[in-house]
């Protein structure tokens, strides 16, 4: 049991140590504040209004995604987001979570920072891609 102790001990300082050496350029803690998401009434229904008021262009005669969005498409997911998608209750999802900004190289960066409740869990960092999100997260953090 001991070995194992020592082993994720060992483990968790290689990762800290990845960890802080890759964002060495953080000039200090202070520079991390909450966030929480926060998007105004007006917003959503200036969102609400563009979508209303898109103008299509006709389809391309007997081509679908050839030469760009296939506009039957198009005009089902511009419905979704008019009639069902829901802002208020991914905003609720997503600000279950410990959120913060902070500076990285000149970019504002949005991170989650969710601690387990377990105190021998092994710190996890994960990541999303290019184009991607942290929406993609919410569904394994608790599991986690």
């Amino acid at each position: 049991m001991d070995l194992l102790k020592s082993f994720k001990t060992d483990k968790l300082f290689a990762i800290l140590t990845l960890l802080f050496s890759s964002f060495a350029s953080i000039a200090a803690p202070a520079t991390i504040v909450p966030f929480e998401i926060a998007i105004s009434d007006e917003a959503i229904s200036d969102l609400k209004n563009r979508l209303q008021n898109t103008r299509l262009p006709d389809q391309i005669s007997q081509t679908t995604w050839e030469y760009g969005t296939d506009r039957e498409y198009l005009i089902e997911l511009i419905d979704y987001w008019r009639n069902e998608f829901n802002w208020r209750e991914q905003e609720s999802t997503l600000n279950q979570f410990d959120q913060f900004k902070t500076e990285i190289d000149g970019l504002e960066m949005h991170f989650i920072h969710q601690r387990s409740p377990h105190p021998d869990a092994i710190p996890l960092m994960i990541v999303h891609g290019w184009p991607g999100s942290i929406s993609e997260f919410t569904k394994i953090i608790g599991p986690l």
